[in-house]
């Protein structure tokens, strides 16, 4: 799996709560891949090749608690890339190339942070 372009892959999955998507090659994401999955609580990327994320590819995933991109190839992240988060209590951002980082400020739950190995 290399690419999340369909905006309709998670189609009728509104119940899911938990989508765990380690290890695979993923590289780019589609900014409405994870419209439908509006009860998301977890989301987990770890281990890709993602190089950016767009702004809005997660907007709809208010009830998300946990999520995290580490092992990844991300540069930065736009400062309102998390907005709508704000549930979020956990976020794992370790081991990529983020130099700046304050797209954490709006979440105003975070209780767990790591961003360990990046260029901070």
């Amino acid at each position: 799996l290399t690419r999340l372009d369909s905006p309709d892959i998670f189609k009728g999955l509104t119940n899911l709560k938990n989508l765990h998507l380690n290890r695979n090659q993923l590289t780019s994401i589609n900014e409405n891949v994870f419209n439908n999955l509006v009860k998301l609580e977890v989301l987990s990327l770890k281990s890709n090749r993602i190089q950016s994320i767009h702004v809005r590819t997660f907007e709809n995933l208010s009830d998300l608690k946990e999520l995290s991109l580490s092992n990844n190839k991300l540069n930065e992240l736009d400062s309102k890339l998390f907005i709508n988060l704000a549930k979020l209590e956990r976020l794992e951002l370790d081991n990529n190339n983020l130099e700046l980082i304050e797209c954490v400020r709006t979440l105003k739950k975070l209780n767990y942070l790591t961003l360990n190995n990046n260029k901070i």
